[in-house]
């Protein structure tokens, strides 16, 4: 039995401290990229195993397992340091916009005026939504409270934003990365002070390498040639410590406030994987981030969070 717990731990811990590293290309590429988002679980699992090792007798053994998990989610979670706390102060209630980011999932059976009236009760100034197609029969009614709306036109609906607030008419597009209508670009312009830019995503998972990269091009490109204070979010299929969410932090710039909320599954909640985003740079900052959207059909849990920005709102 110890000899069965102990290649366990040895092999979970294994592959959750390195995983990161693994190549970007072949077969090695396509595991790294799923355990790399996977690895803080694994840590977590192997060192639970070590702990049963202790408890069975190989109490050396389980104790350096346990100590070499703890080591390597730390050197994991080493980069998030640099991560802007929530700024409770300023970021007061009224004061910037209130923004949720939702994978709805594009078989949701929950009925689509059940779905409009949270998205109108969530308070939102902006909502973006990925996997939309489930709201097409109530677009209208949501013009109501969001008549500035961008995606879901076409044959495509994928990507959706509604905004209480004007877009920037020249600084608005959907673009076509790996999948059609994944991925928006665009500034909001409340009714005081300077517009925000904002970049959404809902990428491609990282293992399928070429689509994957298509999608990420895009993100950084639009991120890039943003103006002004910017918002990153979306479902970037990736967690923090993975090398893709290492990878935007770095060349966007963006930063994520605080502990990294978990959204996917959804039935795991704050078990689950932490793979749905809010960043934010330039002036841009961020109040505490809350799931949002339990009960209404989703794989996924929203993001739910208070911005204010520069010159903004």
């Amino acid at each position: 039995m110890t000899g069965i717990l102990g290649a366990l731990a040895v092999g979970s811990i294994g592959i959750g401290a390195t995983a990161l590293v693994w190549p970007e290309t072949g077969i090695l590429g396509t595991f790294g990229r799923i355990f790399d988002s996977l690895s803080l679980h694994m840590l977590g699992f192997g060192a639970c195993l070590g702990l049963c090792l202790a408890g069975l007798g190989a109490r050396r053994s389980g104790v350096a397992l346990g100590g070499v998990a703890l080591l390597a989610a730390g050197l994991l979670l080493w980069p998030l340091r640099t991560a802007p706390a929530p700024a409770e102060d300023a970021v007061s209630a009224g004061s910037g916009l209130q923004v949720l980011w939702f994978n709805l999932y594009q078989d949701n059976a929950t009925p689509p005026e059940t779905l409009a009236e949270a998205l109108i009760g969530s308070g939102a100034d902006l909502v973006v939504l990925a996997e939309a197609a489930p709201l097409r029969p109530v677009l209208e009614k949501l013009a109501g409270t969001y008549p500035h709306q961008l995606g879901c036109r076409g044959r495509v609906c994928a990507t959706l934003v509604l905004s209480r607030h004007p877009l920037v008419p020249d600084r608005a597009e959907m673009i076509d990365g790996a999948r059609k209508g994944r991925l928006a670009a665009f500034a909001i312009q409340p009714a005081k002070g300077a517009p925000l830019s904002v970049v959404a995503a809902h990428l491609t998972k990282p293992w399928y390498h070429g689509f994957f990269d298509v999608d990420l091009w895009y993100l950084l490109d639009r991120s890039a040639a943003a103006e002004g204070p910017l918002l990153v979010m979306g479902d970037f299929n990736a967690t923090p410590w993975s090398r893709p969410m290492q990878r935007i932090r770095a060349e966007t710039g963006a930063r994520a406030p605080g502990w990294p909320v978990a959204t996917w599954p959804a039935g795991a909640g704050g078990l689950g994987l932490p793979i749905d985003h809010l960043l934010v740079r330039d002036g841009a900052v961020l109040g505490p981030v809350t799931p949002w959207g339990a009960g209404l059909g989703s794989n996924h849990r929203g993001l739910l969070a208070r911005i204010r920005w520069s010159g903004g709102a």
